[in-house]
Formats: C-alpha cells, structure tokens, sequence
C-alpha cells in the first residue's frame, strides 16, 4: 500500500489566502470565536497547536497572552506561519504523531483543528498529545463531517 500525502503544503498559497482574505469562512465566523469561547486561553497557559497550518488558530491564541507552540507537516504552512506571526509563537515542522519538540506534562491544553481526517498516525496523534499534556490537560478538536467527503473522489 503506497503512502499517501496528506500534508497541505501544495495547497499553502490558496489556504493562506482563504483564511485571511476571504470574509464569512467556517473558521472565521464559526470556528473561531466558539473554539476562543471554549478553549477561555489564560495568560500564561501553554497551549500547543498540533497540525496548525498557516497559523491562523495559533495567532488569535497567543493574542489572549497564552503561550503557544505550533507544528504542521507542511513546511510550506509553517513558512507562512511565520511570516504572520510575532516571533512569540515557537513554530516547528512536525508531523502530529511527533511531538518531540514538546517536554512531557508540560502543556495546558492543546488543540486538533480540522486536521484528524488527514492524519495518518491517529493513535500515535493521541498518545504523543497525552504525552505533552499535563495530568488535567485538556485536547480541543473540530473534525470535517465524514459525510461531506466524496468516496473515491476525495485525495485522502
């Protein structure tokens, strides 16, 4: 069985421009705010971004005074990512199954947005996330609806 590329990259351009550009998104009207209102970030509170993209999620976190670590696969997201971004958010290139830039115990929270259907390592995903939480950690999660995707159609 071939692997297959699930990472964003060849689509980064498109995607930062969507995120930023583009009024009325599902991240930016639905998301967002009801990911902020439940996530409540604290000052001073790690939360990592696992599978971040172009960094959107984290920016609007680190805003509220949280520390904020985000990885992606894609390097071409993390480039973008950094070029938005204030040098407070630790940025890294990592697939969500390795978290090795992340110490154990360590983190608040840690947030999966619109990312676990294209991660293949799923189990590794949850175990490196248990890994890097602290004993009353908490993980956020927002999954595409399974039923949206077109069997045979959709690349992944």
């Amino acid at each position: 069985m071939n692997k297959k590329d699930t990472s964003w990259g060849k689509v980064a351009g498109w995607y930062d421009e969507l995120l930023e550009n583009k009024d009325g998104t599902y991240q930016k009207e639905v998301i967002l705010p009801n990911l902020m209102r439940l996530l409540s970030p604290q000052k001073g509170e790690l939360v990592l971004d696992i599978a971040c993209g172009q960094g959107y999620f984290s920016r609007a976190i680190s805003e509220t005074g949280a520390k904020v670590i985000a990885s992606d696969i894609a390097k071409e997201l993390i480039g973008i990512a950094k070029l938005h971004s204030s040098k407070e958010i630790e940025y890294h290139v990592a697939p969500a199954d390795n978290l090795s830039y992340s110490k154990d115990n360590t983190a608040d929270k840690a947030i999966i947005i619109l990312a676990l259907q294209n991660i293949e390592n799923v189990q590794g995903t949850f175990r490196e996330i248990y890994r890097s939480l602290k004993p009353k950690g908490k993980l956020y999660m927002v999954l595409k609806r399974p039923a949206l995707r077109i069997p045979k159609y959709a690349s992944w």
